[in-house]
């Protein structure tokens, strides 16, 4: 492309590159450098297609260029860097969906707005968004976007698209509910309902054979159903999914993507509250903290995103914290203890 002159071609086949070489790289460092390059050439890319009244490819880009934001940001630590990368990455995701619905293009329509749905759960881990009627107004404005997008899929017959649109409504649907329903009937109509339109992303995933929708329908369904307290629901297929995450992770088990960490991730958060509930063994409880704190410790060996991070120590101090009530010898429990307060210490660090 560079020797025939076509120069928005050569940077996104660059951009593209770059984005590969970030989900394989050898160290966080790496990784950042890789996504924030990939992220200006598709900038740059998009607008030379722009410039050259080129909107199928424009708005393409515009969905790489997202999507490259996004993965940038699980590199990020600083607060300052990781609040102006959300902005940045939300209003990309919004120009490429806007884009896209003028244009008819499903595929990058559905990859923007599943972009944008990561980026904006990001934000409720450095922002209160519960009682913010600004933020409010805006989920809103997503669950017509959602309910928009769904609309303009029917008759395709593409399960990747399908499976991204519907797990992003699932997420915009449950997450709803449970930051600003107050009222518990309407919440779990919301919940409910996400729940649903995930259950049939999962089901386009699996047709699609895609490994990491699977798995990011797997993560999303769970989470939902834990924090929408449907806790019967989760026990039920939690084995069945840790197991299933585990194993399509295993290709990324030696990157320093996000890919690896939240497969570690995923299971620690599982065991960590399974660990808590009454109604388990105390030998099953024991088992589940420490299978969480395994996880848990892995999560952190490839991943800078302060705020998961603290959220990771946070599940680290309350597995020990249920180990400390475990316990059955004074030296071990004062062991427990000892770790409890340096990981509390350390969320509390990263939270300040």
């Amino acid at each position: 492309f560079g020797q025939s002159g076509n120069r928005p071609e050569e940077l996104e086949c660059e951009a593209e590159a770059l984005f590969a070489g970030g989900l394989v790289a050898a160290s966080v460092a790496e990784g950042k450098k890789a996504f924030s390059q990939s992220y200006e050439l598709f900038i740059e890319s998009s607008e030379l297609y722009s410039k050259e009244g080129n909107q199928e490819s424009s708005a393409r880009i515009l969905s790489r260029a997202a999507m490259a934001s996004l993965f940038l940001l699980h590199y990020c630590g600083d607060r300052g860097e990781i609040e102006q990368l959300l902005r940045k990455g939300r209003d990309v995701a919004d120009k490429a969906w806007q884009l896209s619905k003028k244009i008819g293009d499903l595929q990058s329509l559905a990859e923007s707005l599943w972009v944008e749905t990561w980026l904006s759960f990001a934000v409720q881990y450095i922002s209160t968004l519960r009682w913010d009627e600004r933020w409010r107004e805006y989920w809103r404005k997503l669950l017509l976007r959602c309910d928009e997008s769904l609309k303009l899929a029917e008759g395709c017959d593409d399960p990747l698209v399908l499976g991204n649109l519907y797990v992003s409504a699932g997420n915009w649907y449950g997450y709803f509910g449970c930051q600003f329903v107050e009222d518990e009937r309407e919440q779990r109509e919301y919940v409910d309902k996400g729940l649903g339109l995930m259950e049939k992303a999962l089901v386009f995933a699996r047709k699609a054979e895609d490994r990491w929708l699977i798995g990011n329908c797997l993560f999303w369904l769970d989470w939902l159903a834990l924090l929408g307290g449907r806790f019967d629901y989760v026990q039920k297929r939690v084995s069945d999914d840790v197991r299933d995450i585990m194993e399509l992770g295993k290709i990324h088990a030696d990157s320093y993507s996000f890919y690896r960490f939240w497969v570690h991730f995923f299971p620690a958060m599982y065991y960590t509250n399974f660990a808590g509930m009454r109604f388990f063994t105390p030998a099953e409880r024991k088992s589940y903290a420490e299978k969480g704190i395994e996880h848990a410790k892995e999560s952190l060996k490839t991943f800078s995103f302060s705020p998961f991070s603290a959220q990771v120590y946070q599940f680290l101090t309350w597995s020990h914290a249920q180990l400390v009530a475990l316990a059955t010898a004074k030296d071990e429990r004062d062991e427990h203890a000892q770790k409890m307060l340096q990981y509390a210490q350390q969320a509390e660090k990263i939270a300040e």
